[in-house]
């Protein structure tokens, strides 16, 4: 059966639709590009592996980056821990100072993200 011909408009209309449904199917290797949502924060690579830095946190901080509005990399939640240790800080004190940077740095993205949505006259 041959091909029938197609209009540029419906081309463009299969081609948006392929693009929707592709975006729907896993990445290849397994990683999410698109999963951080509007943001004005930068993402990093890391050449670590990640499951097992996470895996060689305390449990307390684990548990904290379960509950995380943010999606932190286990190094730079340890750096602000390890910080807030030798400081002499106890746990709980370590769990607010993170969750106070949390609050900044969302405060901060959500700054970036208002400005860039409103006109400038």
């Amino acid at each position: 059966m041959p091909c029938a011909r197609v209009s540029r408009a419906q081309h463009r209309c299969v081609a948006r639709l392929c693009r929707s449904v592709s975006s729907l199917a896993p990445c290849p290797g397994g990683r999410m590009k698109r999963n951080l949502g509007q943001t004005s924060l930068r993402r990093r690579r890391r050449p670590v592996d990640p499951m097992h830095a996470y895996d060689s946190l305390p449990t307390p901080l684990r548990q904290w980056l379960s509950q995380a509005a943010l999606p932190w990399s286990p190094a730079s939640a340890g750096k602000i821990w390890t910080r807030a240790q030798a400081k002499g800080l106890s746990a709980d004190d370590a769990l607010a100072l993170l969750s106070r940077s949390e609050a900044q740095t969302l405060a901060r993205d959500k700054r970036a993200i208002h400005q860039s949505n409103y006109p400038t006259e």
